[in-house]
């Protein structure tokens, strides 16, 4: 934000009346980088006011070149200050460069600049329009419905706890795990980031499995029946988990084999009837994958997080 000339603009006054005077052209100048800041979601360095604020109470420190509208060094150091103080959002009465000004202006022209720019930064759209990630979800067990309610964003990135992630705006997300989950958002604009998360916690997960018709008899089969249990998905809980983890949804017994994330194996067992905890005691912090398995169940394997 610029500053009216030290008298008002006077080869122009005439066709413009409100520019005749400092005051007149100051405020025009004004009024309308605040507008240009609003339409554009920009903030402003308030060069122009601090310089006000020196003229009406400081008419001692000399602002103008001799054409009585470009800055002297003492102008030109205003100018900076309030671009510091903008851009950086800090104290510029910290500032112990003085450049070729009088160290005593230098003094007065920081402080002003703190009145006028750093103890009013929302008054120049300083954090306004700055991205802010926020969301909110609907639950239905394992199902999350996801609505982004960032602000001044462009670009998304989703962490949903399990390892997967989505670029999407408002994704659809369905967990295949029972757990407590960090569901996280980072948006982004113009290299400004900004994050958001929650926690989502899973107790239940849907059936998936779909019946398989068999159209020569237009019943259900017995195969088809099959086909639903060789298919049913297990879970694993708790998961993240200290010394024991359940399996869910097992029946029959269970052959299952934990390995570490490099293949090695760790446990190997076997679930009977009517058990479905093992003990992973003995497992070090980390992650690791369990491999399940029995006559009635296709081998499925699980991340599971010992903590």
């Amino acid at each position: 934000m610029t500053w009216g000339r030290e008298n008002g603009d006077a080869r122009n006054c005439q066709f413009v009346p409100w520019i005749c005077t400092y005051e007149g052209m100051d405020d025009s100048l004004y009024s309308r980088y605040m507008h240009m800041a609003n339409v554009n979601e920009g903030l402003v360095s308030p060069v122009g006011r601090v310089w006000r604020y020196l003229r009406k109470n400081h008419p001692t420190v000399d602002l103008y070149t001799a054409d009585e509208s470009h800055p002297s060094a003492t102008g030109s150091y205003v100018a900076m200050c309030a671009f510091y103080t903008t851009i950086f959002h800090k104290d510029p009465t910290a500032i112990t460069y003085d450049y070729t000004v009088k160290a005593a202006d230098a003094k007065i022209i920081r402080e002003a600049a703190k009145l006028i720019v750093f103890d009013s930064l929302s008054n120049w759209n300083v954090g306004k329009f700055d991205p802010k990630a926020d969301f909110s979800y609907t639950q239905n067990k394992d199902n999350i419905e996801l609505t982004n309610k960032s602000t001044y964003t462009t670009n998304y990135k989703w962490t949903f706890g399990d390892g997967s992630t989505s670029t999407l705006k408002d994704p659809i997300y369905v967990y295949d795990l029972i757990g407590k989950f960090n569901l996280k958002l980072e948006a982004e604009q113009c290299g400004v980031k900004s994050s958001f998360s929650k926690t989502v916690v899973v107790i239940e997960l849907s059936k998936k499995d779909t019946v398989i018709q068999d159209t020569t008899k237009n019943d259900t089969s017995a195969v088809s029946i099959k086909e639903i249990g060789l298919n049913r998905k297990l879970a694993i809980a708790p998961n993240p988990a200290n010394n024991t983890i359940n399996i869910i949804g097992a029946y029959h017994s269970i052959e299952y084999t934990i390995y570490d994330i490099t293949g090695s194996v760790k446990i190997i067992g076997r679930l009977e009837d009517g058990n479905d905890s093992i003990d992973i005691t003995d497992l070090s912090d980390g992650i690791y994958l369990i491999r399940l398995s029995n006559a009635d169940l296709s081998p499925q394997t699980h991340r599971i997080v010992k903590q």
